[in-house]
């Protein structure tokens, strides 16, 4: 009987002590959110305060340390923040955003070489992260190394296809180079994974005014210059399994797309594309040159609806054009939104794009 008492005690002490501790974890991540609304309204040495008593509640937590310094990069206080966050880089819950403000606050502090080694370092605890990928290519995109830049962005892409951030500054800098044809597929996929930012309405823009600067029309004569045709002699070799150059089929796919073409705006630019896509399945180039966004493109055709998918791609260029479409085509936008809400385009390790599948 008297063990039956001491064990119902000790059950009774160890889950008082349970409850108390996630009580003492519930009011802690309550105090971080406070602490979060407080950073965010410029109110960081109050907040610091907060995390600081968040901290001795949960103190096994690693989020209100990474908070911590996050508020100290918000005041510069760039050395602080390594500090709080080198410490715990042996946490058993780290990630790889730790390795991302350590490699951010070096490279505030003017250590570009520093940081480029906290993004390696994260990389071979997360090879998998497009998030130190594409710092790492930040860092040389910064010093004007481009065909440094850009390999470690696409590199992200094929480890982590559905983070966005790769696929913009691909898009960036490929839509202001000698092969814009890139930009355009990096851009648009980039507009398939983030929605409503104000990068969406950027990069929507940027894409309409590559399609307008590479569209050459002088009355009835019409040219393309998207990219530039390089043959690889040892391609040739084997003459029955040629394989071109992408930019091939597509700069001949695209100059048939645009038969009678006068004009370049969002409207007949829907024109252009609906043809592209036909024309690239009709003629199977996608069993050649097999392409996620191309697919998903026919997918969005043969449902009926890439009038609307094409006004919403390329909304950012004309807004007020975009309204007048939407307002005019009320039930064809309603459907293409709701049919769209359930047919995202899927990215992942099976289904992905890069310019390298191409090579």
């Amino acid at each position: 009987m008297i063990k039956h008492i001491k064990y119902a005690l000790l059950f009774l002490l160890f889950t008082a002590s349970t409850a108390y501790s996630q009580t003492d974890r519930e009011k802690a991540k309550e105090m971080k959110n406070e602490a979060i609304k407080l950073m965010d309204n410029g109110q960081i040495d109050e907040s610091l305060k907060i995390l600081k008593e968040a901290k001795k509640l949960d103190p096994e937590n690693l989020d209100y340390d990474y908070e911590m310094a996050f508020a100290h990069t918000l005041k510069r206080n760039y050395k602080e923040a390594i500090k709080i966050l080198e410490k715990n880089l042996g946490h058993k819950d780290v990630t790889d955003q730790v390795y991302q403000m350590i490699g951010n606050n070096y490279d505030y502090l003017g250590k570009p070489e520093k940081a480029i080694d906290a993004y390696d370092a994260g990389l071979s605890i997360f090879p998998n992260s497009g998030k130190l990928y594409l710092e790492k290519a930040n860092i040389y995109l910064i010093k004007k190394e481009y065909n440094k830049a850009v390999p470690l962005y696409e590199k992200g892409i094929e480890v982590d296809p559905t983070f966005p951030s790769n696929y913009y500054r691909l898009a960036l800098l490929y839509c202001n180079s000698k092969e814009p044809m890139w930009g355009l597929l990096y851009g648009e996929l980039f507009l398939n994974l983030e929605h409503g930012s104000k990068r969406f309405f950027e990069v929507s823009k940027l894409l309409f005014n590559t399609y307008k600067e590479g569209i050459k029309i002088n009355g009835d004569s019409m040219k393309i210059d998207f990219c530039e045709i390089v043959i690889d002699a040892a391609s040739l070799t084997d003459k029955n399994n040629i394989k071109f150059p992408f930019c091939m089929p597509f700069g001949q796919t695209f100059s048939l797309a645009l038969t009678g073409t006068k004009t370049v705006d969002i409207h007949s630019l829907n024109t252009i594309r609906t043809n592209f896509i036909s024309a690239w399945h009709q003629f199977k180039h996608n069993q050649t040159y097999p392409n996620v966004l191309f697919d998903y493109q026919e997918k969005v055709r043969a449902a009926g609806h890439m009038e609307a998918y094409n006004h919403y791609i390329l909304a950012g260029a004309d807004m007020d054009a975009f309204k007048q479409w939407a307002g005019a085509n009320q039930d064809k936008f309603r459907n293409f939104m709701e049919w769209f809400r359930e047919n995202t385009l899927s990215l992942d390790a099976d289904h992905k794009f890069t310019r390298g599948q191409y090579k």
